[in-house]
């Protein structure tokens, strides 16, 4: 019999695009409304890579057997309070409109300090949103405790979820950005630890973190699992590259890709400057900057990714680099793939980033990287074998290292960094999740 289990992440697996009210007068009343009846144009998939990676992944465990349920709880405000996506239940969790922008606060205030870009000061009202926001989801788990074996939760915004839960059901607590003590103030970093480690199992993405967690003295069972492709996603049917070729703009030229949201801490602007002393010897190539805002930006009205992508529109002006420099916004998986099989390098600029998995995508489809230092998944580059690293903000080495990998061997690095992504794939890892949500279950 497999397991019965509950994901739970900040950002749902899609968003709508009528508030509940039209939603009713469109459709009716029905306990869980499934998406796929629903028109197109009524909702969209959530930005964020976390629900971009875990629904494939809990999807696939369905398939498979191992989970022989799953419920899905999320923020989503203006979502029915239970709604079918990819064949998964989800549940909404709602938050008061005014607790909103002080949850948001205090989440983005912690996400600085943990990336090491402002130190933050405990609001008491900002913190008391998010514990609020922390225990409106443990509470939603908690109504399908009997029949729930594992709970899988995720990332930072759900630290306080498995104290609140307690010894009630056994949980995997998924822990997907950095985790570098030496960037936080010890008592904040003593805090995450702490909740760490009421969990039965924490899962983080990089050896970089482990790292980080034997520093702290953590007590506790963690596993180190690098995030995974799912290679269906990138298929790319017949035609489908000289669609994005023509759409874009992009016949006869070397394209040299960038695919992140629109957020500071992914250092476009290193990209782009980096990429001005590449456009003096590479005279067919051009920069093209995929991405748009974070949940934050869009689900929460938290404005980073508007205002960041007019930096850039002003950085590529300052520069003179006009139509050399493509800003496409979010795009559509196919569109994706096909960026990808039409690139000639794909380059992960990031200051931090837990891992970065653009760089696994990128071998997929048989393309060298350029990855930052700062990101997790340069673990798993070799310097001229699969792409390159490049010290992180340092937009100087990220020319030279970008001239290397356009110049060299493009196709031996891409097939070298094939082998690499099919040994993070779907399949290969839900073997090591299976794996571990069968021992937190039987050592509960």
């Amino acid at each position: 019999m497999g397991i019965r289990a509950v994901v739970s992440t900040q950002t749902p697996l899609v968003r709508f695009k009528l508030s509940m009210e039209e939603l009713l007068i469109k459709y009716g009343e029905a306990d869980c409304v499934d998406v796929e009846a629903m028109d197109a144009e009524d909702y969209q998939k959530s930005p964020g890579g976390v629900t971009a990676m875990v629904g494939p992944m809990v999807s696939s465990l369905i398939r498979s057997g191992e989970f022989s349920s799953v419920r899905w709880v999320s923020f989503n405000p203006s979502a029915p309070p239970c709604f079918v996506a990819s064949g998964i239940e989800n549940h909404s969790v709602y938050m008061p409109s005014e607790k909103v922008p002080l949850y948001t606060n205090f989440k983005e205030a912690l996400w600085n300090e943990i990336h090491g870009i402002s130190r933050m000061e405990l609001d008491r009202a900002e913190y008391e949103a998010f514990a609020s926001f922390n225990w409106a989801v443990a509470e939603k788990l908690m109504a399908f405790l009997n029949d729930t074996d594992v709970y899988w939760v995720h990332d930072f915004q759900l630290m306080l979820v498995s104290n609140i839960i307690g010894p009630s059901a056994p949980v995997v607590y998924q822990w997907h950005i950095p985790f570098i003590p030496s960037l936080m103030q010890p008592s904040i970093a003593r805090f995450i630890v702490k909740n760490m480690e009421v969990a039965d199992s924490l899962i983080v993405s990089t050896r970089r973190e482990m790292e980080g967690l034997t520093r702290m003295g953590y007590h506790g069972r963690a596993f180190q699992v690098y995030p995974w492709v799912d290679e269906a996603q990138h298929s790319v049917p017949p035609g489908a590259v000289g669609e994005a070729v023509s759409r874009y703009g992009l016949e006869g030229k070397e394209v040299v890709l960038v695919v992140a949201r629109m957020d500071p801490i992914k250092r476009q602007d290193v990209a782009i400057r980096a990429f001005a002393e590449v456009a003096k010897r590479r005279r067919d190539a051009v920069l093209v900057l995929v991405g748009n805002g974070s949940f934050t930006s869009s689900g929460l009205g938290h404005g980073k990714g508007a205002e960041w992508r007019g930096k850039l529109t002003a950085l590529v002006r300052e520069l003179g680099l006009g139509d050399r420099v493509k800003m496409l916004g979010f795009v559509d998986d196919r569109s994706l793939a096909a960026l990808y099989e039409a690139s000639r390098l794909v380059v992960l600029p990031s200051q931090l980033e837990g891992f970065g998995i653009t760089t696994l995508e990128a071998w997929l489809h048989g393309r060298p990287v350029v990855v930052s230092s700062g990101a997790g998944s340069s673990e798993l580059v070799v310097d001229g074998v699969n792409g390159f690293v490049f010290r992180a903000n340092d937009e100087g080495d990220l020319a030279a290292k970008m001239l290397q990998a356009l110049m060299g061997d493009g196709d031996a690095m891409g097939s070298n960094g094939r082998q690499v992504a099919t040994m993070h794939t779907m399949a290969k890892t839900m073997e090591r999740l299976t794996q571990i949500f069968k021992e937190t279950t039987e050592s509960a």
